[in-house]
């Protein structure tokens, strides 16, 4: 290798796309030996790992990937730069299984044996499994050791894969795949300490929903954990387009509905349609859902649905293409004088998609959790009575007698919205919490009492299956009618929703469902005119507390 007073050392050293793109080769599907060139892919995702470089972050990216673009290759090129230039460096590999492995490996193995000669470290030993570059002379290694850094690659499932030697380069494949990949991640993840010269790469395409990867990706995607996370759509990939064999009108004229939607949702040239065609007969068995799959449009529909959806799969695809960002995204507080206000934070707890309207009237569902890092989240969605439209919504970790305070000020802001609150477990302290500040317009729901058989009003909606059933099923009827939800986070929800073996429904697992169970509750407590249907003679107290709140 060049000296380290070589002026040509310290591009090398630092420039790894200059390093890559200027002496690695590698092999491509035609089965040719070419000078690695980085892809549209590889550029943007090695565009992520050089910001976090620039932040002194430990790099951790998590990529949801369409098949044969280029990723592992890349991460491949960025962990033989860093082995191949640095002393001390451990990279490893692990793959989803044996063949993968050996793989990806040979990506290694084929960087080194072509790049030149001046710039190949000495290797001591190298096998199907390492690379490793120290010194070979035994008697010499003393005196000029070599870099003492190393490649290695592993199969996910192998027991002893958690006791390996520190590690400072991490490549996770294929990780949706993995065999008892949670256990097995924890096991490889404590290899890698939290250092801002430490990587950890994991990527896959997806296997379903509920699973590591997905929660994984999902957390990134939500930035609630150190990783980034990386996607790249099909149609963003420029080889993915094939040319058109007919005219132009005669091959619109051939296209289906879903073909016409794909074109208008991401603006598709017809020659990528045409891709997308050949694609799914002749690389995904003629199924769509498997294209989908293999080749995702976007990062929620690719995480494909087992036959026990409780909602359409294709309804909440369209839907998806409709969801809009909010307006805006506050935190709401209360003045001295009692005024709710405004403060916009891009990473706060209300999503406003429509701003309230004097003289209309609002009905907000509330879900109450017992607000604990990592646990289920509380939520509040408020809808238009007479249009149903979404309005805004609450989410976030919260306690729940602070969660009364913050629906306090979101049902006053929105016209003192008819609150109905899940009175179930912690439910009760956020409801005794509204009573106490004398909101006005809580629902009650009918209830009748063990020993006298009479009618009674007890405050909140009550869950039970029959319950739950109910709330499910209107809100199933109102997608069925309208097909329109503005918040991506929700339609995210409902494609995770699902009908057990016993007939009950419930969100996968590692999943959520918290606006599902928000919105439905919202929904169905609209139908009541509130507790002056059946208790007459409470009209007076409720217009009381509705004078004092407004005072």
């Amino acid at each position: 290798m060049p000296s380290a007073d070589d002026p040509r050392w310290d591009r090398l050293y630092n420039d790894r796309r200059f390093f890559i793109q200027g002496f690695l080769w590698i092999k491509t599907k035609d089965a040719r030996l070419v000078p690695f060139h980085l892809n549209t892919a590889q550029h943007r995702f090695f565009n992520i790992v050089e910001d976090m470089e620039r932040l002194n972050l430990p790099v951790r990216v998590v990529a949801l990937k369409p098949r044969r673009v280029g990723i592992s290759t890349g991460i491949q090129g960025i962990a033989y730069h860093r082995v191949a230039t640095r002393h001390y460096i451990n990279g490893l590999t692990v793959a989803h299984d044996a063949d993968a492995s050996g793989e990806i490996f040979s990506m290694s193995r084929l960087f080194y044996d072509n790049s030149p000669a001046q710039i190949r470290p000495m290797v001591r030993f190298s096998n199907r499994k390492e690379l490793i570059f120290e010194n070979p002379d035994k008697e010499a290694r003393l005196r000029n050791p070599g870099l003492m850094s190393q490649m290695r690659v592993a199969t996910a499932g192998v027991d002893t894969l958690g006791r390996s030697k520190t590690v400072h380069i991490l490549h996770r494949s294929e990780l949706a795949f993995w065999p008892n990949a949670e256990t097995t991640s924890l096991a490889v993840l404590n290899t890698v300490g939290d250092f801002p010269n430490t990587m950890i790469f994991d990527e896959s395409t997806p296997n379903g929903i509920g699973n590591y990867f997905y929660r994984h990706y999902m957390a990134a995607q939500q930035g609630l954990s150190d990783f980034r996370a990386f996607f790249m759509a099909w149609w963003e990939f420029p080889e993915y387009t094939r040319p058109l064999r007919v005219t132009k009108n005669a091959f619109i004229d051939s296209m289906d509905d879903d073909e016409i939607e794909q074109l208008k949702a991401y603006n598709l040239t017809l020659e990528q349609v045409n891709w997308r065609r050949w694609a799914i007969v002749n690389l995904c068995g003629n199924n769509p859902d498997q294209f989908s799959q293999e080749f995702p449009k976007d990062d929620i529909t690719c995480f494909l649905l087992s036959g026990r959806g409780r909602f359409d799969a294709k309804m909440l695809q369209r839907m998806l293409l409709k969801c809009v960002p909010p307006i805006t995204t506050v935190n709401l507080t209360m003045s001295d004088s009692g005024r709710v206000e405004l403060e916009e934070n891009s990473a706060g707890f209300v999503k406003i998609w429509k701003m309230p309207i004097p003289g209309r009237s609002y009905v907000c569902g509330a879900d109450v959790a017992l607000g604990i890092k990592d646990g289920d989240y509380s939520c509040g969605r408020v809808r238009d009575r007479e249009s149903l439209e979404v309005m805004a919504e609450w989410h976030g970790h919260i306690a729940p007698d602070l969660f009364g305070e913050q629906l306090f000020m979101l049902g006053r802001m929105y016209n003192q919205a008819f609150l109905g609150v899940e009175a179930n477990n912690h439910g009760l302290t956020t409801l005794v919490k509204l009573r106490d500040m004398n909101y006005g317009r809580l629902y009650y729901r009918q209830d009748t009492e063990a020993r006298s058989n009479r009618k009674i009003a007890k405050l909140g909606w009550w869950t039970d299956e029959n319950s739950k059933r109910r709330r499910i099923d209107t809100l199933g009827a109102y997608l069925r009618d309208r097909e329109t939800e503005p918040c991506k986070a929700m339609v995210q929800e409902l494609m995770t929703y699902i009908i057990n073996e016993d007939g009950t429904t419930d969100h996968e697992q590692g999943c959520m469902s918290d606006r599902i169970d928000a919105d439905s509750i919202c929904l169905e407590v609209n139908k009541m005119a509130g507790i002056s249907r059946w208790f007459p003679s409470l009209n007076k107290a409720r217009e009381e507390r509705e004078e004092q709140a407004e005072q």
